[in-house]
Formats: C-alpha cells, sequence, structure tokens
C-alpha cells in the first residue's frame, strides 16, 4: 500500500495545485 501511495500523491499534489488554480 505505501508503495501505491507513493506513485498517487504527486497526481494529488497536481490535482489539488490546479483545483486551487482554478478558484
Amino acid at each position: 500500500m505505501k508503495g501505491l501511495s507513493m506513485i498517487i500523491w504527486p497526481f494529488m499534489d497536481i490535482f489539488l495545485c490546479r483545483m486551487t488554480e482554478g478558484l
């Protein structure tokens, strides 16, 4: 699970950056 989270986190970071940028 730790390996999976390491793969998902960068995408979540980019997604959150895009969301805050849109607002």
